[in-house]
């Protein structure tokens, strides 16, 4: 059961081709809304700060940079081995003079600031790991799939610590679980953002949290409660595997 992108140790996403291996989850199609969304955000001649926490292979901000060439990245990983292969994926894509990646946790990380900040974090309850399908729970990284006992702990720490990274009026993208919508925005308003209305699209295909979101005063590191609004794209995996892959794409400004 282990996976071809694997054996082959290439996979394609987006518009490329990755190096992978069982260091880094294999990017999967359904991640590729995020990148959708962030380009979505970015005009072409932007020049951004983006930082991609818990990078893998790198397939995301490599993938995002490549599209806007005047931007700039920063990717970390907990896992030294994730972090030489990103530095490879970006070698092979040509794009190594404008992206950084950096073998740290996200607790310990306090460099510089950032204009825009994405992260799809480990959100599987650990007690639900060992029923994910053969070809995932045997062969891809447990690290990057554990999202701890109630599968929010590394969400969490995300929104957290993007709180003070993020540069005012900067923007984050967050890929949770399709069930996780809920709580996570309950995680949000205890970092300090609070919210009102939640609307569906006629499809049921795009949530947005409407009138946005607002600092709330008691975070002393901002001086003022800017307005934010959040989208939140739901996105259907075609595969039938046994992980929730279908996932919500939440994004939010400070």
């Amino acid at each position: 059961n282990e996976p071809i992108a694997y054996i082959s140790g290439y996979k394609e996403f987006w518009k490329s081709e990755f190096k992978v291996d069982k260091n880094v989850l294999i990017p999967r199609p359904d991640t590729e809304t995020l990148i959708e969304q962030v380009l979505n955000e970015l005009d072409i001649n932007s020049s951004k700060k983006i930082l991609d926490i818990g990078t893998g292979s790198g397939c995301i901000i490599i993938s995002i940079l490549k599209e806007r060439k005047r931007c700039l990245g920063v990717g970390i990983d907990i896992s030294k081995k994730a972090v030489k292969l990103a530095k490879y994926n970006a070698k092979i894509q040509h794009i190594e003079n404008r992206i950084k990646f950096l073998n740290s946790d996200i607790d310990n990380f306090y460099r510089e600031n950032y204009d825009l900040i994405i992260s799809n974090p480990p959100y599987i309850k650990l007690n639900k790991i060992n029923s994910l399908d053969r070809d995932i729970k045997n062969h891809e990284p447990r690290v990057a799939l554990n999202g701890g006992i109630d599968g929010y702990s590394k969400i969490r720490l995300v929104i957290k610590k993007s709180s003070k990274l993020i540069k005012k009026k900067g923007k984050i993208f967050l890929e949770v679980g399709l069930n996780q919508t809920r709580k996570t925005l309950d995680i949000l308003k205890l970092s300090g953002f609070f919210g009102s209305k939640i609307i569906k699209d006629l499809n049921n295909k795009k949530i947005y949290v409407r009138p946005g979101w607002e600092l709330m005063p008691n975070l002393n590191h901002f001086k003022k409660c800017p307005k934010m609004d959040i989208s939140i794209s739901k996105k259907i995996c075609k595969r039938i595997i046994n992980i929730p892959s279908s996932s919500f794409l939440i994004k939010f400004f400070k």
